[in-house]
């Protein structure tokens, strides 16, 4: 179990945070605006994730949630913004 918690932490973070050229057209400001739409448990636990830099287990954690709801929601985030920005 551990190794596929590790795995699926890495898989995420390869998915988010590689050099996509989607990642650059998406501004700042549409960035906000599309996390003022994502609900408030989802908006909480990106910020965590993407901006402070939590791994998905330290959040689960401090959330007192599981690590698989923790992921869902960052996927379900993830995907939330890419609709919100116009699908980049």
């Amino acid at each position: 179990l551990e190794d596929q918690v590790s795995s699926l932490e890495i898989d995420l973070k390869r998915l988010f945070f590689t050099n996509d050229p989607r990642n650059e057209i998406i501004s700042k400001l549409d960035m906000e605006e599309a996390l003022k739409k994502l609900s408030p448990k989802q908006r909480q636990v990106w910020r965590l994730y993407a901006e402070e830099g939590y791994t998905l287990r330290e959040i689960a954690k401090k959330k007192r949630r599981s690590f698989i709801s923790i992921y869902e929601t960052v996927i379900l985030a993830k995907r939330n913004i890419r609709k919100f920005t116009d699908g980049f």
